[in-house]
C-alpha cells in the first residue's frame, strides 16, 4: 500500500519532475477502433505484471534523480489488473524512486470493471484518478464498435464512482460513430452534466488503417459521418464546455478549475517520463526518445534476463522544434518560444516570419514567450502545425 514519501531537495520539487507511464497489454475483447498494443490472451499476465516489477528495477536510475510526480495506468486495459497486483508496482515504484507527496495517480478502466467493489480497493492502494472508457451511451454503436459494456452499465459505474468519492475523474466520449445523431450526442454531453464529471477527454472517431473498423469501412459494411458533421460536433463541444465551466486546455481535452491531467499534460509541455511495459515510450526531456518492443512474450523475456529491449531515436534540432510546434498549437499554453531559442538560435524568428508567410499569423495570439493558436482555428491545429515544420 501507498503511504509516505521520500525527500528530496526543493530543487528538485520546482525543477526536476517527472511521470512513469505502465503499460497494461491486455483487454477482454479488441475494439474495432483500436490500434494500440494489446492482447486478447491474458494467460501470461501475471508474468507480465512481475516483468513491469522488474522493468521498474532494472531503469530506475533512467530518470537521473527526478521526483515522480504522476504514476499512469494506461494499456490495454489496466482495470484487469487486481489490487495486489497493482499494489505491488506501486510499491516497487515508491520503494526504487523519488516520489512527490502530492502524487497524481491514475487508472484507465472499462465501466464493466468497476461495478463491484474495486474502486474502494483502488482508493486503498493510493489510486486517486480514473480514467473511465465510456465512449457513448449509443447501445448499437457499442455494439459495432465491439466494446464489452453497453450504457446501463456505464451508468453503474458512473454511480459507483459518486458512492466512493472519486471526484478526480475522467471520461472518454468518442464522436463520429456510425449511425450518430445530434440528439445521442447530446445525450452524451448531458451525462457530463448529470454526473457534474470534472475532466472530459472527447475524442473524434479515428480509422487507423489496420483495424477492424477499417476493413468494415473498406467493405461498405458500415459507415460513419463525415468532416462536415465532425466540425459541426468540435463547435458543439467547444460550446457546451465553455457554457458548462470547462477549459479548453487541449484540442480533445476538457476540465474544471483544478482537475487538468497533470500526467497529460507534462507530455504536452515535453516534460520527461519513463514508459514501462511493452510497446510503452520514454522520453528523457531533451534529446532522447526510446520505446519497447511491441510483443508480450519477447518483452517478458528480455526482462527476465535483465536485458530490456528497447529502440532508441536521437532526436535532431529540427525534431525537437516540430514537437514543440505540434504540441504547442494542441493546448492552451502554445508554443514556447523561448524553448524553441534553446534549441536553436532565432527558431522563433523564424518560425514568426514562416507564419506571416503562410498568411496564418492571424490564427495566433502572440505573447512575449508565446503563441497560442486560437479558439476558432483549433480544429484545424494539426494540419496548421504540419505547415509550419522544420525541414532538415
Amino acid at each position: 500500500m501507498i503511504n509516505g514519501s521520500i525527500g528530496l531537495t526543493i530543487i528538485f520539487q520546482i525543477y526536476n519532475l517527472a511521470g512513469i507511464y505502465l503499460h497494461i497489454p491486455f483487454c477482454r475483447r479488441a475494439c474495432h477502433y483500436c490500434d494500440f498494443h494489446f492482447s486478447t490472451n491474458s494467460n501470461t499476465l501475471p508474468s507480465m505484471v512481475e516483468a513491469l516489477g522488474m522493468e521498474l528495477v532494472l531503469r530506475r536510475n533512467e530518470l537521473n534523480g527526478s521526483k515522480i510526480q504522476t504514476i499512469y495506468f494506461g494499456g490495454g486495459t489496466p482495470s484487469l489488473l487486481g489490487s495486489k497486483q497493482l499494489d505491488f508496482l506501486l510499491n516497487t515504484i515508491f520503494q526504487n524512486y523519488c516520489v512527490e507527496s502530492n502524487l497524481e495517480v491514475t487508472i484507465e478502466c472499462n465501466p464493466e470493471d468497476i461495478i463491484n467493489e474495486e474502486l474502494q480497493d483502488f482508493k486503498k492502494i493510493g489510486i486517486n484518478r480514473l480514467s473511465i472508457g465510456i465512449q457513448t451511451l449509443d447501445d448499437k454503436a457499442l455494439l459495432l464498435m465491439n466494446r464489452n459494456h453497453d450504457s446501463k452499465m456505464s451508468l453503474l459505474a458512473l454511480d459507483k464512482t459518486l458512492k466512493y468519492d472519486f471526484g478526480n475523474l475522467n471520461i472518454d466520449l468518442m464522436y463520429g460513430m456510425p449511425g450518430e445523431t445530434l440528439g445521442i450526442w447530446k445525450t452524451n454531453l448531458n451525462l457530463v452534466a448529470q454526473y457534474n464529471i470534472k475532466h472530459i477527454s472527447c475524442y473524434n472517431l479515428t480509422v487507423e488503417t489496420r483495424t477492424a473498423l477499417h476493413h468494415f469501412l473498406e467493405k461498405g459494411k458500415i459507415a460513419i459521418p463525415d468532416d462536415k458533421w465532425n466540425k459541426q460536433i468540435f463547435e458543439l463541444n467547444g460550446s457546451f464546455f465553455l457554457e458548462n465551466g470547462y477549459e479548453h486546455y487541449e484540442i480533445s481535452n476538457f476540465a474544471k478549475k483544478d482537475f487538468i491531467s497533470r500526467h497529460n499534460s507534462n507530455y504536452w509541455k515535453g516534460e520527461k517520463y519513463l514508459g514501462i511495459g511493452p510497446s510503452a515510450h520514454s522520453y528523457d526531456g531533451e534529446n532522447h526518445r526510446s520505446w519497447n518492443i511491441s510483443n508480450n512474450i519477447k518483452y517478458i523475456s528480455g526482462i527476465e534476463k535483465g536485458d530490456p529491449n528497447f529502440e532508441i531515436e536521437v532526436l535532431t534540432p529540427n525534431n525537437r522544434i516540430n514537437e514543440l510546434i505540434m504540441i504547442g498549437c494542441r493546448t492552451k499554453w502554445g508554443i514556447d518560444l523561448v524553448k524553441l531559442d534553446e534549441v536553436e538560435s532565432l527558431a522563433s524568428k523564424t518560425l514568426i516570419m514562416q507564419l506571416e508567410k503562410e498568411n496564418l499569423m492571424d490564427k495566433f495570439a502572440l505573447t512575449d514567450k508565446y503563441l497560442i493558436l486560437k479558439e476558432e482555428a483549433k480544429l484545424f491545429a494539426d494540419q496548421i502545425a504540419s505547415s509550419l515544420f522544420f525541414s532538415d
